[in-house]
C-alpha cells in the first residue's frame, strides 16, 4: 500500500493534463468498478457488456474482446468489443458491445472473465457461480449467485473540481455475506484510532442475496458538515472504516495518510506493460448518465480486512 510522492505527482500529472495522457506510454488498462458492475442475470449466471471505462487507450484503433472461460480453460462466451473515444477526457475511454453483448451461463464452476484490447489482455477477474435450486416442485427454477472480488474491494472516491463535495465510499454487499435473509439497514463509521472521524449521512437498505453496489456520501459526526478528501488527508496516521448490518460490525477497510497523501493500492501504480489486476486511481464517473455531466474523480482503492 506504499507509494511515494513522485508517483503520486506523476499520476496526476498522466492523468489530469490530456496533452500528458496523450503522449504518455502507459499502457491500456480497464476500470475495475466497472468490471464489477457490469449487468448481471440471475437467472441464468449471465452478464451484460454496457460499457467498460478504458484508461490510457491505445492511440490506434483496435478491436475488443470480452471472454469467459471455465475452470478446465475451455472458452464458454466472448463478446466482441469497440472502443469509443471521449474528446473531453482524452485519456480514457469506453468499450462497448459489437452486437447483443449478452452471455449466459446456465451453470455453476469457477469462470474467468478477460478483457482483451489489440494483442493485450487488459483485465482478468476470476469468480465462482453457485446453484441454488427454488425447491418448488411447481415452479423448478435456478439461481445462480457469484463470490469473488465484490466481497473484498472497495473505492473512496472525490471530484476533483468539487472539492467541497463529500468523500463517498463506493462499495458491494450481498445479504448472503450479511448473514441475514431480509432487508438489512447499513450504516458505516470512519475512524482515526478510537475517535469517529466520519459516518454515512443516511443508512442504506441492503435486499438482495445478489452483489448490491452502494455509495454512501460520508459526513462529519455532526451529521451537518461533508467530510471531504481534505478533510481526510489533514490529519496523517491509520484509519479504519467499518460496515455496520443491524448495528452490528460485518466489515473493515484499512486505509493511511502519510504527508497529507492518502496512501493508493500498490495496484494503482501505472505501468508501461498491461496489468490485468490494475486499479484506476483516476476515473470518469458516469452515473449521471449524461455526457455533459460527466466528471474525474479520484480513486482510493482498500480492501477488506
Amino acid at each position: 500500500m506504499k507509494a511515494p510522492s513522485f508517483l503520486i505527482c506523476l499520476m496526476v500529472a498522466a492523468l489530469l493534463l490530456p496533452s500528458v495522457a496523450m503522449a504518455q506510454p502507459y499502457a491500456p488498462a480497464l476500470d475495475r468498478a466497472s468490471l464489477l458492475g457490469m449487468r448481471y442475470y440471475s437467472q441464468s449466471g449471465g452478464l451484460m457488456v454496457e460499457g467498460l471505462q478504458v484508461v490510457f487507450p491505445p492511440a490506434e484503433d483496435v478491436e475488443g474482446l470480452l471472454s469467459l472461460t471455465n475452470q478446465s480453460g475451455e472458452a464458454v462466451a466472448s463478446i466482441p468489443l469497440r472502443l469509443e473515444r471521449w474528446p473531453d477526457y482524452p485519456a480514457f475511454g469506453m468499450l462497448r458491445a459489437n452486437g447483443p453483448g449478452i452471455a449466459h451461463l446456465n451453470a455453476g464452476g469457477t469462470y474467468t472473465l478477460s478483457v482483451s484490447l489489440g494483442d493485450d489482455e487488459i483485465a482478468s477477474l476470476t469468480y465462482t457461480l453457485m446453484e441454488k435450486a427454488s425447491g418448488d416442485p411447481f415452479n423448478p427454477q435456478k439461481t445462480y449467485f457469484r463470490d469473488g472480488p465484490w466481497q473484498r474491494l472497495a473505492y473512496l472516491s472525490a471530484p476533483m473540481e468539487k472539492p467541497d463535495e463529500a468523500l463517498r465510499l463506493n462499495y458491494w454487499v450481498s445479504l448472503r455475506e450479511i448473514g441475514f435473509d431480509e432487508r438489512t439497514s447499513l450504516s458505516l463509521t470512519l475512524h482515526h484510532g478510537n475517535t469517529v472521524k466520519a459516518k454515512s449521512r443516511s443508512d442504506f437498505v441492503a435486499s438482495s442475496e445478489n452483489w448490491q453496489f452502494f455509495s454512501h456520501p460520508l459526513v462529519k459526526p455532526d451529521g451537518a458538515h461533508h467530510f471531504t478528501l481534505s478533510d481526510l488527508a489533514a490529519q496523517d496516521g491509520a484509519y479504519t472504516i467499518t460496515i455496520w448490518a443491524h448495528e452490528k460490525a460485518f466489515k473493515t477497510y484499512n486505509l493511511a495518510v502519510r504527508e497529507g497523501i492518502v496512501i493508493p493500492s500498490s495496484d494503482s501504480e501505472l505501468s508501461t506493460t498491461p496489468n490485468p489486476e490494475f486499479l484506476t486511481p483516476r476515473r470518469i464517473n458516469t452515473s449521471a448518465g449524461s455526457g455533459s455531466r460527466y466528471f474525474m474523480e479520484d480513486v482510493f482503492w482498500i480492501e477488506a480486512q
